[in-house]
């Protein structure tokens, strides 16, 4: 999906997209595939935390680092 951005605010209709959208497609880019309980712990974050996800997953560099990031949050 492409969203078109305009900067013409007549042409703005409130498209919104679930906080946890971008971050699991960034993470699908970075490694390829994301199991299916990953995507649902992260449907679990709240909007502070997804905030800190989205810092963070730059510097991951193994879904290890995802999991074992989630495992520490969760309990939050």
């Amino acid at each position: 999906m492409r969203l078109k951005i305009s900067t013409n605010p007549n042409q703005c209709r409130g498209v919104r997209l679930a906080p946890n959208f971008l971050i699991l497609r960034q993470l699908t880019r970075k490694f390829n595939q994301i199991d299916p309980q990953v995507r649902s712990q992260i449907e679990l974050l709240s909007l502070e935390q997804l905030e800190m996800l989205a810092e963070v997953l730059l510097d991951f560099s193994s879904l290890q680092d995802l999991t074992h990031w989630l495992q520490e949050n969760l309990r939050e």
